[in-house]
């Protein structure tokens, strides 16, 4: 797996501390930037060609040390679409403020993620988890599209969107008759090919994949 002098600085949490008030939340323009250089425009072992569309895109990252849980279950990271949703104009407009005022503009996507988590899965010497936690959040960073033709704004800006995850069979099925779809086929060649960047073993789970289900 890639080593670990490679990973960006992470939040200092004295042993038993917390370095944030619960509900606070920091962003971190550094994290922003090494994800970007490292992930989607790079040429290192962490460039990944599924987040090329990414390069087109302003994705910003956010600590919390505030507790989530979504189906009882602890979350550790969750991406977020920037442009605020929904049919209140007074809401949209409060929540396109906070975003300002938190990253200088509205972006794309920002990308929240418990600082706890991280910091104790580095003291573990587990890396692969944060990089693999941080990978994941990436894929659900995607452009929109009608019928798999991308989309895009009056100005030529791409339009996006979240995505949800590629395979969506019953485990049961698939243990029973094998993979069914595309999709499956693929997880299941690139489960049987193994890792290429190494084993993770992420504890947490992320908001968007429990709440789709």
């Amino acid at each position: 797996m890639p080593s670990a002098d490679i990973l960006p600085m992470m939040p200092p949490i004295p042993e038993g501390a917390s370095p944030y008030a619960p509900e606070a939340m920091v962003p971190d323009p550094n994290l922003s930037a090494w994800v970007r250089n490292a992930f989607v425009i790079g040429t290192g072992p962490l460039a990944n060609r599924d987040h090329a569309h990414l390069a087109y895109a302003t994705v910003q990252f956010l600590w919390t040390q505030s507790p989530n849980r979504v189906r009882r279950k602890s979350v550790v990271g969750r991406a977020h679409l920037g442009k605020p949703q929904g049919s209140d104009a007074w809401a949209k407009a409060m929540k396109a403020d906070h975003l300002a005022r938190l990253f200088g503009k509205v972006p794309d996507f920002y990308i929240t993620l418990c600082a706890g988590f991280v910091h104790d899965r580095l003291r573990d010497g587990d890396e692969a988890a944060v990089l693999a936690l941080i990978d994941h959040e990436l894929y659900h960073c995607a452009p929109d599209t009608r019928d798999g033709v991308p989309l895009f704004t009056p100005d030529g800006r791409p339009k996006w969107a979240m995505r949800p995850h590629d395979v969506e069979q019953f485990v049961g099925v698939t243990r029973r008759w094998g993979p069914q779809g595309g999709a499956e086929v693929a997880m299941h060649e690139a489960a049987q090919r193994g890792p290429t960047l190494g084993q993770p073993k992420v504890q947490g789970l992320c908001a968007n994949c429990l709440a789709a289900h």
